[in-house]
């Protein structure tokens, strides 16, 4: 494996351990692009998600490198005990699926790419009518 991948790769972990696990939103002003707006942003986004879901955790289940690109596909779990996305604590346990892309340069994140299962967040905090899930034949089934 290449240097530059392994290094993108174990960058890519501390982010995640000091960002996510950790918390420390400190880290961004040295692992993250330096533009204010970026911070801004990120420091926001990260506030919010980390006030409303006490006992926060991100399960990182599959990471590939190319290059300075990184894919992370994990799941982000927690008790919801402050509001999210209008919607007030419901003291539920939730959780969901996110994929994100990293672009790295150096030792900063200089770009993010995310999709994220916020409709099933949102279901589970009961903010949303259950929808049907869609097999693989494109009919729709009522079995979960």
């Amino acid at each position: 494996m290449d240097p530059t991948t392994e290094h993108t790769r174990a960058f890519i972990r501390e982010y995640i351990r000091r960002v996510w696990d950790e918390q420390d939103l400190t880290a961004l002003q040295e692992l993250l692009d330096p533009d204010p707006a970026v911070q801004t942003q990120a420091r926001a986004h990260l506030e919010e998600l980390f006030n409303a879901l006490s006992d926060f955790e991100v399960t990182v289940h599959d990471m590939v490198v190319e290059g300075q690109r990184v894919a992370v596909r994990g799941t982000i779990s927690g008790r919801h005990t402050g509001a999210f996305a209008g919607v007030a604590p419901t003291g539920r346990r939730v959780s969901y699926d996110t994929i994100r892309i990293f672009d790295v340069r150096g030792d900063r994140v200089v770009g993010t790419w995310a999709i994220q299962d916020r409709l099933g967040l949102l279901q589970q905090l009961g903010a949303l009518q259950d929808v049907p899930p869609v097999d693989w034949g494109g009919k729709i089934s009522r079995e979960h």
